[in-house]
């Protein structure tokens, strides 16, 4: 239809439309040709057109981006350069002068995993002015080079042994990021997001300890959140969720529990305990069971309290909290703890939140196979069965307490809820002798019935 259009009808406004609907309709060779197809015709593009065309090619999944695809990134890349550069030299101020372009065709880079290539990109870019990199620019690079798997171009994963290598390499190139995004928000006067620092400090956690004392350093400087004995500042970023992930995420990976609990409870007393949600929790709930040992039994007590905060959250404050209601993963890591402090009875007190039974059921043998029911004091939408990791958990636990009682009960549970409920079916004669041996009279399950 445009093509038979009169000249008059058409602009770069009505091809710039059409480049776009091709690449909503996933036709990234449609929306080139389009593109050159306009420029036939004596139509000029402009910033929207390379940002529409740049934008639409850095949504493309990685096996759509074809070295000719990557070919044609780099031709609409180059003449955007050149547009730029005639732009500025009519007029430096002109409002057609902006780098959006740059950071979608990093992104594009970042897809196709040229790393070396986005780093030549940025290094090109100007220190001030419109077409500098702001704080977008650097959250995609920042974010690249912090999930980079390998470090040779195109590379999926890293040779054998090398990934501690690839983690060290990439939070050295994202400090050498962090330093120059300092300078530069200081020098162009944009803000650091909570977007960037969330990226940087993902990265920092798994490099070295410079790179993990430096994400300790902007959790204080950006977000207001001391250590233990240090002096408390004003906030100048705001928590997102995703950042107070990645912040729990850097204390529990680098074995500073103590530190991770120490943040989210001052994020627990602030304002700002919004932001929680069960995945913060989790993490929580991580550092108890980091801390908990026979000789510490006191942090299964502790997280027990945590666990059941989380669901008095809901109850308390509606709907609207659920998002703090446990999961399967809470439970299992409030098990792994109670196992690591020998702690049966607190272990027995997580089994029945969980599950809603009652401990007291499995005391004794049952009369009658599958007479147990569950408990009705919960809504069924929040009763979780363990799966085999909680009730390997919950075994271990048993076991630690030399008990046979305590161990004939753990047993109790596993034969009420049955090894079709722990393990995928089996097919052949492979099952036959399974079958075979969980059922005989010697085997834990019939004589947790006895």
């Amino acid at each position: 239809m445009v093509k038979d259009a009169s000249l008059d009808s058409q602009s770069t406004v009505v091809w710039n439309t059409l480049m776009k609907c091709a690449i909503i309709a996933r036709r990234f060779t449609l929306s080139f040709e389009l593109f050159i197809d306009m420029k036939r015709r004596g139509f000029k593009a402009n910033i929207r057109t390379y940002f529409t065309l740049l934008s639409g090619w850095a949504k493309a999944e990685h096996r759509e981006i074809t070295p000719r695809q990557l070919e044609r990134a780099k031709t609409v890349f180059g003449e955007y350069i050149d547009y730029m550069a005639a732009v500025k030299a009519k007029d430096p101020a002109s409002p057609e002068l902006g780098n959006k372009p740059v950071n979608e065709y990093l992104s594009i880079l970042n897809r196709a995993r040229l790393y070396q290539t986005m780093f030549d990109v940025f290094y090109g870019m100007e220190k001030s002015g419109p077409l500098a990199p702001d704080q977008f620019t650097f959250t995609v690079m920042i974010n690249a080079i912090g999930s980079r798997k390998a470090l040779h171009a195109g590379g999926e994963t890293p040779p054998e042994g090398g990934e501690s290598d690839v983690h060290a390499q990439n939070a050295s190139d994202v400090r050498f990021l962090w330093k120059q995004l300092v300078k530069a928000s200081q020098r162009c006067g944009f803000p650091i997001d909570s977007h960037v620092i969330t990226g940087t400090i993902f990265a920092l956690a798994k490099g070295t300890s410079i790179d993990r004392t430096l994400a300790i350093s902007i959790i204080h400087d950006y977000l207001g959140l001391s250590q233990p004995g240090e002096s408390t500042i004003n906030a100048t970023v705001p928590l997102s969720k995703q950042l107070l992930t990645s912040i729990l995420t850097l204390c529990n990976s680098t074995q500073q529990p103590r530190l991770t609990l120490h943040y989210a409870q001052r994020i627990m007393d602030s304002p700002q305990r919004e932001v929680l949600q069960r995945t913060h929790l989790n993490e929580v709930l991580r550092a108890y069971s980091f801390l908990s040992t026979p000789d510490n039994p006191t942090e299964a007590a502790k997280l027990w309290k945590r666990l059941e905060w989380m669901v008095r959250q809901e109850v308390m404050e509606g709907s609207s909290r659920a998002v703090l209601r446990p999961d399967l993963e809470s439970y299992n890591l409030a098990l792994l703890a109670c196992w690591r402090s020998a702690a049966w009875s607190t272990a027995c007190r997580v089994f029945e939140m969980m599950s809603g039974y009652s401990m007291l059921d499995f005391e004794k043998p049952a009369r009658k196979a599958g007479t147990r029911s569950a408990s009705t004091s919960r809504s069924r939408s929040r009763i979780i069965l363990p799966d085999a990791e909680s009730m390997s958990t919950l075994a271990r636990t048993a076991l630690t307490q030399r008990a046979p009682d305590t161990i004939r009960q753990c047993l109790r549970i596993i034969a009420h809820l049955g090894p079709d409920h722990f393990f995928i079916p089996l097919d052949g004669l492979y099952a036959e002798k399974v079958l075979i041996i969980m059922t005989s009279p010697k085997s834990p399950l019939c004589l947790a019935r006895r």
